[in-house]
């Protein structure tokens, strides 16, 4: 997983845009909210209504999130009524179809958060921006209708995750949770006989595998939940083209390289010759590819 990490500019934005797109439901949702006594009390708890706790709960932050969905388990024999949940329904697919593809841009995710493999498509047709991706529901939106349009509940994914994660109830990291970092880390495997042309880059006769050392629960469940094993395996092309490229770009070549694009960051031109960002978000594969060029320069060093 990769964590989607924002600054103010962008917190401030992406709730400007959730307010103003709200405003238009507050009417009716108050309305929704005086016929169902359980939805009340999970937003307000003893208190009366009031606007500004009503978005203080619309637009809560993971941990918050995650104690609201403890407290949905311990009374989960209380159900919200099915017209709450139709409503909550309706005004969900209006954000989806309206505003997910401003939050994205706002955003700047270019690739899933969860695999970081597949592309994040914002585009404009019929002067309207729409979202290719997906909007997946980080706490599943029928077992906890009461979380269904709650910001940051609301993950842009691809619709092989949205899928994957949907099949199961794993226990994994909300990728807006700013306090976590993932451990997993890919890499490369090979058979002793063909050493010498792997490490060169001239034979596929190797494995890409996920470092299982230093793995929390939580990682251990998106590894597979997400089937990343499975899905990460079929890279050994990307894989084999870092491994020519570390070869390749002796000190010489990279300090023409920088010459060139005036550039002394070595960071940066790790960057741009072996394709990812310091941002994994911005491009697909990013850390798949930071992962092997680690393992193969260290190889070099």
């Amino acid at each position: 997983m990769i964590g989607i990490v924002i600054d103010k500019g962008q917190k401030d934005e992406i709730e400007r845009i959730y307010r103003c797109w709200f405003n238009k439901y507050l009417k009716p949702f108050k309305e929704t909210i005086n016929k169902d006594e359980k939805l009340k009390k999970i937003i307000f708890g003893e208190n009366e209504y009031n606007e500004e706790d009503l978005f203080n709960f619309l637009l809560m932050d993971t941990e918050s999130l995650k104690v609201v969905k403890e407290k949905c388990d311990t009374n989960n024999t209380i159900q919200l009524k099915k017209e709450t949940v139709v409503y909550l329904e309706k005004i969900y697919k209006n954000f989806r179809s309206s505003q997910a593809a401003r939050i994205v841009e706002k955003l700047k995710i270019l690739s899933c958060p969860y695999c970081n493999q597949n592309g994040l498509i914002t585009y404009k047709k019929d002067g309207k921006r729409k979202f290719a991706g997906e909007l997946d529901h980080f706490y599943n939106k029928s077992k906890y209708p009461e979380l269904m349009i709650c910001l940051y509940n609301l993950i842009p994914s691809c619709g092989v995750c949205n899928r994957l994660k949907k099949e199961k109830n794993e226990k994994i990291i909300n990728p807006y949770d700013i306090l976590y970092k993932s451990n997993i880390t890919f890499k490369t495997t090979f058979d002793d006989e063909c050493k010498l042309d792997y490490l060169f880059g001239k034979s596929d006769h190797f494995k890409i595998e996920i470092d299982k050392n230093k793995l929390s629960d939580e990682d251990l469940n998106e590894i597979d939940l997400l089937h990343l094993n499975e899905r990460y395996k079929q890279s050994e092309d990307y894989a084999q083209e870092i491994i020519l490229k570390s070869m390749a770009y002796d000190p010489i070549y990279t300090e023409k390289i920088s010459k060139m694009f005036n550039e002394s960051s070595e960071e940066k031109l790790n960057q741009y010759l072996y394709g990812y960002r310091d941002n994994h978000l911005k491009r697909s594969f990013s850390k798949f590819n930071q992962d092997i060029m680690n393992e193969f320069k260290g190889r070099k060093e």
